[in-house]
């Protein structure tokens, strides 16, 4: 015997039997004497919990979704972060290596002045 919960307003379970059987007079408490029939109402249970198990799907599809969307926000802020450091050093490490070369360029100069007056 297979079962189906096709009510939102009742928790009653419809089960598939035959019009005779016990099943029949819970669809008649569920859903009532319906003039498209015992097997229409079947198919009809049967797409609302289709539809169900979709709204179900998607609401565990925007939830991984948005679960990665927010790991990969806090993934994205710490390598913007490490670039900035990373970026902060370079200009640093250039800075010095200016500054660097210019005292090497003026010791270069001073050693040509010094090399002339003694020849």
């Amino acid at each position: 015997m297979r079962q189906c919960r096709c009510s939102s307003r009742s928790n009653h379970f419809l089960t598939h039997q035959s019009p005779g059987g016990a099943g029949f007079s819970l669809y008649q408490q569920v859903g009532g004497a319906s003039p498209l029939g015992y097997e229409h109402s079947l198919v009809l249970c049967r797409v609302k919990v289709f539809k169900q198990k979709i709204k179900h799907l998607l609401f565990e599809h925007k939830v991984a979704v948005d679960q990665l969307r927010t790991e990969n926000q806090a993934a994205l802020k710490l390598a913007a972060e490490k670039h900035r450091m990373d970026d902060l050093q370079l200009r640093r490490d250039k800075a010095s290596l200016k500054e660097r070369m210019h005292q090497q360029q003026l010791e270069h100069e001073e050693l040509v002045k010094t090399v002339k007056k003694v020849r």
